[in-house]
């Protein structure tokens, strides 16, 4: 994977995120060695049981498993008070090994429950989830005790999920004796880290969440773990055979804890099916919700609007209508047709959810975009309910990095917005002394607006209001000050981190197929507003080479590959541009 792995022992992987439960909320002794001999049992050639039962290993090993956790654990501690229980705040320290050489990010403090909740393992490997086009299929979860369980997987309510494997070192993904080297090569094993990989990605996809749980059952071994967009963290194997209360510990300790420490983003509620908040999200996509029916006008360019529709003459004549519902121009709202279209798709089959963002609260589905990969942003982009303003959004959900001296794009955006910047790069340099430093294909985004007397109009006589599609330039997050001379940046930026496609240092910053030659060649250029109409010329030539048919294709494919792939290494440093400086 390409985030951090952090190895540590059990009992410091359970001290930094899990409290140690008092002896009340604990089963008894007889309690704990009813379920260790249970599991000796088990463990007892389960193997040859499995092939009489026609059953793999791992099916076997997991149903009774879970059915002893469930009969002798949960049943038994669901209910208790954890009240006046006195736990100190967890603080998370540096790990016994990693990959980087550094620690995670602290965690925020572990706060707790009033009373440990009814919970249930469940198998889930018998049927995926109706709405996973992946089919991915850990054995067991845990869920709440009032979900209903039918074998599917239901990644919308795990709170942890476990995989099971049979004996054997091919089977275990992480190793614990050469701690140099904490994904091993071993394709069996690499497939096995990367199923757990793809169990944790789904949760986070079908869940908002800032960290999740799992554990791995390798034989009589285990390991937790817990997923962040960082990476993952490990515990090394401990035989929960033969160190019971070890296994108790860790999920009682799991169980007390609340939402937010379990990993749960609580600014995203799940709304359930059949609730009214649930059922309104569906006329809403057909426009036909009661109170919330706005005009449907077609994205098609040129398509007129009549100009009684609008309330009041535009403070500026060639303005843009804001593109939304609460525009102060209309009488009565409006929305284009594909935002309904969008809307509705994005509702089935997939949960949906009320988003809080400071005051504003916004309905979604299913998001119109996801960047793939479990590690990074996790950026998620939807077409969203705004139901302050009575409007469609384009609303966009990441984890940003957190690195000195780069400013959040959510707060650029409201720079912009306040300075009436809308689609012009020239505006956010001279009203908000933005330069963008990432122009790419991908952050160009082309959508329709409604125009009053565009320029093209040659009869300005009469209002009229047009649909033309314009360009918009997105993600800020790279953006920075312009200094008042030379159009130079003030601050270079704080992001040391390098991938093969993006390149970011601790000056050059931007995507190397449209980076400035100046750039490529002196990795300490200061972007200015001439780098930047350069790398706006770069994507035109790349649409153009890709979309437009040209002849012969062998010379434009060659030309592609050399002119905005190439590059050569000087003393660990990429420098490129020569067939860009030919051209």
């Amino acid at each position: 994977m390409t985030g951090k792995v952090l190895w540590y022992s059990f009992s410091k992987l359970q001290k930094m995120m899990v409290p140690r439960p008092s002896p009340h909320l604990m089963p008894s002794d007889e309690e704990v060695q009813t379920i260790h001999e249970a599991l000796e049992v088990l463990l007892q050639n389960y193997h040859a049981r499995a092939r009489l039962a026609n059953r793999q290993d791992e099916d076997y090993l997991a149903e009774h498993f879970v059915a002893i956790l469930n009969e002798h654990l949960l049943q038994s501690v669901a209910g208790a008070s954890v009240r006046d229980v006195d736990y100190n705040t967890f603080k998370l320290s540096s790990p016994t090994h990693s990959l980087e050489g550094e620690s995670h990010t602290a965690l925020p403090p572990r706060t707790f429950r009033d009373t440990v909740p009814g919970c249930v393992f469940g198998l889930t490997s018998h049927e995926p989830d109706q709405m996973d086009p992946a089919h991915n299929k850990a054995d067991a979860a845990l869920f709440d005790e009032d979900i209903e369980l039918d074998g599917r997987h239901k990644w919308t309510y795990q709170r942890l999920f476990v995989d099971f494997k049979s004996a054997g070192v091919q089977n275990d993904p992480f190793e614990d004796k050469s701690l140099r080297d904490l994904e091993p090569d071993a394709v069996t094993r690499a497939g096995v880290r990367g199923q757990l990989i793809a169990y944790a990605d789904r949760v986070f996809s079908y869940q908002h969440r800032s960290g999740l749980f799992s554990l791995c059952v390798i034989d009589r071994e285990s390991r937790f773990m817990w997923w962040d967009r960082s990476g993952v963290m490990v515990s090394e194997k401990v035989d929960y055979v033969q160190h019971t209360r070890l296994l108790l510990e860790f999920l009682v300790g799991f169980l007390i804890l609340d939402d937010v420490s379990q990993g749960i983003d609580m600014t995203a509620e799940l709304l359930l099916e059949g609730t009214s908040d649930w059922e309104f999200m569906n006329p809403l996509a057909r426009n036909q919700a009661k109170g919330c029916k706005p005009n449907v006008l077609s994205h098609h360019p040129g398509t007129t609007v009549d100009q009684q529709e609008f309330a009041a003459e535009p403070s500026h004549q060639s303005n843009p209508v804001p593109a939304n519902c609460s525009s102060q121009h209309l009488a009565k709202p409006y929305t284009f047709s594909h935002v309904l279209e969008l809307f509705l798709a994005s509702l089935s089959p997939w949960p949906r959810y009320r988003l809080s963002i400071g005051t504003d609260t916004f309905l979604v589905g299913r998001p119109l975009h996801e960047s793939p990969g479990f590690c990074g942003g996790g950026t998620r982009v939807y077409v969203a309910w705004h139901e302050q303003g009575c409007n469609f959004t384009f609303l966009k959900d990441t984890w940003r990095p957190f690195y000195e001296g780069v400013e959040a794009e959510g707060d650029v955006l409201a720079k912009l917005n306040d300075e009436r910047v809308d689609n012009v790069p020239r505006l956010a340099v001279t009203r908000c002394n933005k330069i963008h430093r990432d122009i790419t294909g991908g952050n160009i985004v082309i959508v329709p607006r409604l125009l009053r007397n565009p320029l093209w109009l040659t009869d300005k006589s009469i209002p009229q209001y047009h649909v033309v599609w314009q360009g918009m330039l997105s993600d800020w997050e790279s953006s920075k000050p312009v200094a008042e001379s030379g159009g130079r940046v003030k601050i270079p930026a704080r992001q040391p981190e390098r991938t093969m496609y993006r390149e970011v240092d601790w000056i050059r910053q931007g995507t190397w197929m449209y980076m400035p030659l100046t750039v490529q060649q002196d990795p300490m250029h200061v972007v200015d507003i001439a780098d930047e109409t350069e790398s706006f010329f770069h994507v035109l030539l790349h649409t153009a080479l890709e979309y437009v048919q040209l002849t012969p294709e062998n010379t434009a494919r060659m030309l592609v590959s050399e002119y905005f792939h190439s590059f050569v290494t000087e003393n660990g440093v990429r420098i490129g541009g020569g067939v860009k400086q030919t051209c």
